[in-house]
């Protein structure tokens, strides 16, 4: 229906319109996952100083190895890496209104169809 225009296949205006704002959230949200994602991604050089990855040649193993206590001791870190827990709090937010949001809808078509 989103490719060929022909929203008119659901008589139902309200679920048309919802369809549509729907459509709108999911790009939105799109848009705003790859800011964050940029984000989080761009700025994690911190993390290396704390975050040591070895991958086993021969079995591409890959062991992970952590200095908490450093991680602990560090105000900048701790600073950087909460701006993370922030951006994964959006995250967590805009994924739940995008799973309301689309039960409503599915119920409302399954209503129609009906």
């Amino acid at each position: 229906m989103k490719s060929s225009g022909d929203l008119g296949l659901i008589y139902d205006k309200n679920i048309r319109r919802d369809l549509v704002n729907f459509h709108d959230l999911i790009v939105s949200v799109d848009g705003i996952f790859n800011r964050l994602g940029a984000t989080i991604t761009n700025g994690q050089s911190f993390l290396d100083k704390y975050v040591k990855s070895k991958v086993n040649p021969e079995t591409l193993e890959i062991t992970h190895i952590y200095n908490f206590k450093g991680m602990a001791k560090d105000k900048t870190f701790i600073n950087e890496f909460s701006r993370i827990a922030v951006h994964w709090r959006g995250n967590a937010f805009f994924t739940s209104r995008i799973q309301k949001d689309a039960k409503k809808i599915t119920e409302q078509i399954k209503t129609e169809l009906k």
